[in-house]
């Protein structure tokens, strides 16, 4: 069974969740939507990789045709404003929607909020296939 990935905001990274009793499970479907987001996806063409042009991120997979993450980190660096919400939204649901392709989720939101003036929140909510109804709420940006 697979192990429960959970996010620590503070420097942006991930790092398996411990419990009382060890390593918390999962069956997969936080995890999944945890890497789906917070893994550097490749910057597509016309995207803004000036801190670094030359190192477009991405999963080596990308180039055989196995895509997974999501172009978030291209937003590190952005104001906090309408159009970079908007952007977070756009990319969230981008790289989510493969479970929806896949069958496993009916309908995703995504949903940025500024919180003071360094951090973005993102509430992430999804009918899964069976109609259980599933949210997060992750800081994305700080």
């Amino acid at each position: 069974m697979p192990v429960l990935v959970q996010h620590i905001g503070d420097n942006s990274s991930g790092s398996p969740k411990i419990g009382d009793f060890g390593l918390v499970r999962d069956l997969g479907f936080e995890s999944a939507v945890y890497m789906s987001l917070f893994l550097n996806a490749r910057a597509e063409p016309g995207d803004d990789v000036s801190d670094d042009p030359d190192h477009p991120q991405g999963y080596w997979g990308e180039t055989y045709g196995f895509p997974i993450g999501s172009r978030l980190w291209l937003l590190k660096r952005r104001k906090r404003t309408q159009e970079t919400l908007n952007l977070i939204e756009s990319f969230s649901l981008e790289a989510l929607q493969w479970m929806i392709d896949d069958g496993i989720a009916e309908t995703i939101t995504a949903v940025p909020e500024i919180n003071g003036s360094t951090r973005v929140d993102l509430l992430v909510q999804i009918t899964k296939a069976d109609g259980e109804k599933w949210e997060k709420q992750w800081s994305v940006v700080g």
